[in-house]
C-alpha cells in the first residue's frame, strides 16, 4: 500500500517513538539516564548519582523536598509491588526526602505518553492542606 493512501497506517518502524530520539538507537540503560535528567531539570532537583548501583543511594532524582523514583515503559500497563513502595519509602526516609514515584506509561504507538506521580496518602493530604 502506498504511503499517501488514505488507509495508510504507519507502523512502528516508520516515525520515531516518544520513547527514543529520532535516529538515535539507544540502549534501555541510556534511555533511562536521559529520562532522569529530564525529570531532574522538570522538576528543579537533580540526578541521584549512581542510582541504583550502590547501597544509600536509591531514588533517581532528588528535589528540596522529594527522593523521585522514575519508571518508564513502552507498555499499556505496569505492575507496581508493596515491595518497591516500601523500599522507595525506607530510602527517601534515609536520606531525610518524601517518596514519590513517578510512571511514565508511552505505549508503542503513543504520541502523547501519560505521566503519573505518585505519593503516599498521607504526603498527599500534607499537600492538600498547605493549599
Amino acid at each position: 500500500m502506498r504511503s499517501d493512501s488514505p488507509r495508510f497506517q504507519p507502523g512502528p518502524r516508520e516515525r520515531p517513538l516518544p520513547f527514543s530520539k529520532a535516529g538515535r538507537n539507544e540502549t534501555p540503560q541510556k534511555q533511562g539516564r536521559r529520562r532522569e535528567k529530564d525529570l531532574a531539570k522538570d522538576l528543579g532537583g537533580r540526578q541521584q548519582p549512581g542510582s541504583g548501583c550502590f547501597d544509600g543511594k536509591g531514588g533517581d532524582v532528588l528535589t528540596a523536598e522529594f527522593l523521585v523514583e522514575s519508571k518508564i515503559t513502552r507498555a499499556l500497563s505496569y505492575s507496581l509491588s508493596l515491595q518497591t513502595l516500601r523500599k522507595l519509602k525506607l530510602e527517601a526516609f534515609e536520606q531525610r526526602k518524601k517518596p514519590a514515584l513517578v510512571l511514565e506509561l508511552t505505549g508503542q504507538m503513543m504520541y502523547e505518553p501519560e505521566k503519573w506521580a505518585l505519593v503516599p496518602y498521607e504526603i498527599f493530604r500534607q499537600l492538600l492542606e498547605e493549599r
